[in-house]
C-alpha cells in the first residue's frame, strides 16, 4: 500500500470512529458520511486514472417518420417507436434503420410500454395488452374515467395504473384487476423499482405518501407540502435514487432540493438550487440552470454531494436547454441545444466539472436518446432539410490500424470496419479520407464546398492535464500545400510542396501522417506488412 493510500485509509477510519462513537448519528448516516469522505479523498488525480470518455458518431440513418417516443426492447435490435398523435406504432431496426408499421391504433396514444413480450398501449379510456410476436390482443380494460393513465411495471408481473383519482393493480398475464383504490384527491405517482411515492392534491393542500404497490397500504406520509412545488416541480420533477427521494421545495421565492429518506419519510437535508436537476449518480447530483438572485445573468452547471448536499463544483454553462444524455460514475454526456442554431453533445468530468469532449451539429436539434449495449442513440432534426435521423454514438478508439490498399481498418476497441476508400500512396506519402483518421478517435470533420476546405476537430490528447477544454483544429484546402493548425499556417510537407489534399473518386484524400500528428496522434509505419498505426495518447 503506497503512502498516499495509507494516509487516505487512516483518515477514513478516524472519521468512522468519530461518527460511530458520537451516539447522535444513526448507522445509515455514519455509513454515508464515510462513503462521502472516501469519494472526496479519491477525487485527486482521478482524471488521470479514468478510461477515455470519448465517443464518436459511428453512423447516421435518416428515418421517414418523426418519432417522439422510442421504447427499446431489451436484448434486441428492434425498438418500438411512435408519435402520440399519428396513432401508429412502428418498429425500428437499430442496425439498418428500417422502420415498419407494427400496429395501427384508432385513437391518439398516451403511452406505449414493453414488458415480458407484451406491448401495453394506453389511450383515452382504454388500456390494451398485445402479444408482440402475434400482434394479437390479449386483454383490454375500458373505463370512461380512464383519462390518459400512467402505467408502471412491478417485478412480480403486475401493472400499477394511475389515473385521475384512482390506483389499479393488474395481473399482466390475465388482465385481472387485483387491487383498486379510489380517493377524493387528485394523485400523481413517482415509481422506481419497488418504491412508489404518491403526490396527492386536496382542498389546496398537497401531501406526499409512500405506499406499498401491492397492497396500497400507507408506509409514511408528509403532510402539507403545498409550498414545496410552487415552482412547477413536484413529483413530476422529482428523482428517486437508491433509498432517497429528491423533491423540490419553493420557499420564500427560492428553490430548494430536499432529500427524503424513502424508508421512513424523514428529511435528510435541503439545499438551495437552480432550475433543473439533470441527473443523479452514485456520488453526486448534477444541476443546471439560472439563479433568481445570484448572478441572474449567468447559467451554471453545479454538482452536489449526494450524501451531504454540499457543493462539489460549479462552472458557468451557458445554453438554451440542457438535457441528460447518458453517464457512468465518472462522466456525463449532456444534450445541449441553442434553439435550432446549434446542438452539442458535451462530456463533463463528474469529479471536476471540466469539459472532456464536444460534438457539435449546426442548424440541428438533438432530441431523445436511448442506450443499448454500450452504444448511445440520439435523434437529430435538421431544420434546413427537415429530416430526422438517428445517430449512433460508440466509444472512441485509442488506436487505429490501416493497411495500404485495404478497404478496412481495425480500431483497438472494435472489429474490422469497412471504409469506402483505401489508403493510397501518392508522392511517397499515404493518403486517406480525413473522416477515417479523425472520427473514430472521437473527432469531427466538416466540409466547406465554397472554399473546398476540410476542417478536422479532435479534443487534445493532453486535455486531462489542463484546466480548460482544448481542441486541435486542422484546416486543409484542396490543392494547397499549406494548412492551418490551431490557426497557425504551416507547410504540409516542407520537403515536398506537391503533397497537397486532393480528390480521388469523389473522395477528399489528405496526407495521413500530417493530419494525424497535427491532431495530436503518433504514427507508426510497419514496412513488412504495409500497416499504419495511429495512436491517440497524452
Amino acid at each position: 500500500m503506497n503512502k498516499k493510500l495509507r494516509k487516505q485509509t487512516v483518515m477514513i477510519m478516524l472519521i468512522a470512529l468519530l461518527v460511530l462513537s458520537s451516539g447522535s448519528i444513526d448507522i445509515l448516516t455514519a455509513i454515508e458520511t464515510i462513503a462521502s469522505a472516501s469519494t472526496k479523498s479519491n477525487t485527486i488525480n482521478k482524471r488521470k486514472q479514468t478510461t477515455s470518455p470519448r465517443y464518436y458518431q459511428k453512423n447516421s440513418i435518416n428515418i421517414q417518420e418523426s418519432f417522439e417516443k422510442i421504447i427499446p426492447v431489451p436484448n434486441s435490435d428492434i425498438w418500438f417507436c411512435y408519435n402520440p398523435f399519428n396513432m401508429i406504432v412502428h418498429t425500428y431496426n437499430i442496425k439498418d434503420g428500417e422502420t415498419e408499421e407494427f400496429l395501427q391504433i384508432l385513437k391518439p396514444i398516451s403511452s406505449v410500454q414493453f414488458f415480458d413480450e407484451k406491448l401495453i398501449i394506453s389511450h383515452e379510456r382504454q388500456i390494451v395488452c398485445y402479444d408482440v410476436n402475434t400482434k394479437n390482443e390479449l386483454w383490454s380494460y375500458n373505463n370512461n374515467k380512464l383519462c390518459y393513465p400512467s402505467i408502471y411495471y412491478l417485478s412480480n408481473k403486475r401493472l400499477l395504473v394511475e389515473y385521475a383519482q384512482s390506483l389499479l393493480l393488474f395481473d399482466i398475464v390475465s388482465g385481472e384487476i387485483l387491487k383498486e383504490k379510489t380517493t377524493d384527491t387528485s394523485t400523481s405517482i413517482l415509481k422506481h423499482n419497488e418504491y412508489v411515492v404518491c403526490e396527492l392534491f386536496s382542498n389546496n393542500n398537497t401531501f406526499l405518501q409512500r405506499i406499498d404497490p401491492n397492497t396500497f397500504e400507507l408506509i409514511w406520509e408528509i403532510k402539507d407540502v403545498t409550498d414545496w412545488h410552487g415552482w412547477g416541480g413536484g413529483i413530476n420533477s422529482a428523482f428517486i435514487f437508491e433509498d432517497s427521494l429528491y423533491y423540490y421545495r419553493n420557499k420564500h421565492t427560492f428553490i430548494y432540493l430536499v432529500r427524503i429518506n424513502l424508508k421512513n419519510g424523514e428529511i435528510i437535508w435541503e439545499k438551495e438550487v437552480f432550475d433543473k436537476v439533470i441527473s443523479i449518480n452514485q456520488n453526486s447530483i448534477i444541476i443546471w440552470g439560472q439563479s433568481t438572485h445570484f448572478e441572474p445573468d449567468k447559467k451554471f452547471l453545479i454538482a452536489l454531494d449526494r450524501f451531504s448536499g454540499e457543493e462539489l463544483w460549479k462552472t458557468i454553462f451557458p445554453a438554451h436547454s440542457v438535457n441528460f444524455g447518458f453517464q457512468n460514475n465518472e462522466y456525463i454526456y449532456l444534450n445541449c441545444n441553442e434553439y435550432y442554431e446549434h446542438s452539442y453533445l458535451i462530456c463533463i468530468n463528474l469529479n471536476t466539472g471540466g469539459i472532456e469532449q464536444k460534438l457539435g451539429y449546426k442548424d440541428s436539434y438533438l432530441g431523445y436518446f436511448c442506450n443499448y449495449n454500450s452504444l448511445a442513440y440520439h435523434s437529430l432534426y435538421n431544420k434546413n432539410d427537415k429530416q430526422t435521423c438517428i445517430i449512433t454514438f460508440a466509444p472512441a478508439a485509442d488506436s487505429l490500424t490501416f493497411q495500404i490498399n485495404q478497404s478496412t481498418y481495425k480500431p483497438d476497441n472494435d472489429d474490422m470496419t469497412e471504409m469506402d476508400s483505401k489508403p493510397t500512396i501518392l508522392q511517397d506519402r499515404t493518403y486517406l479520407p480525413a473522416r477515417y483518421v479523425c472520427e473514430p478517435l472521437g473527432g469531427q470533420v466538416f466540409w466547406d464546398g465554397d472554399e473546398r476546405k476540410v476542417t478536422c476537430k479532435l479534443v487534445a490528447p493532453d486535455n486531462a492535464e489542463t484546466e480548460d477544454y482544448k481542441e486541435n483544429i486542422v484546416e486543409l484546402w484542396i490543392g494547397k500545400s499549406t494548412a492551418k493548425v490551431n490557426g497557425v499556417e504551416v507547410q504540409i510537407d516542407p520537403d515536398n510542396p506537391d503533397v497537397v489534399p486532393t480528390i480521388i473518386n469523389d473522395r477528399t484524400m489528405v496526407p495521413m501522417r500530417f493530419l494525424a500528428e497535427s491532431l495530436g496522434c503518433s504514427v507508426k509505419w510497419i514496412a513488412d506488412t504495409k500497416e499504419i498505426i495511429l495512436t491517440y495518447s497524452p
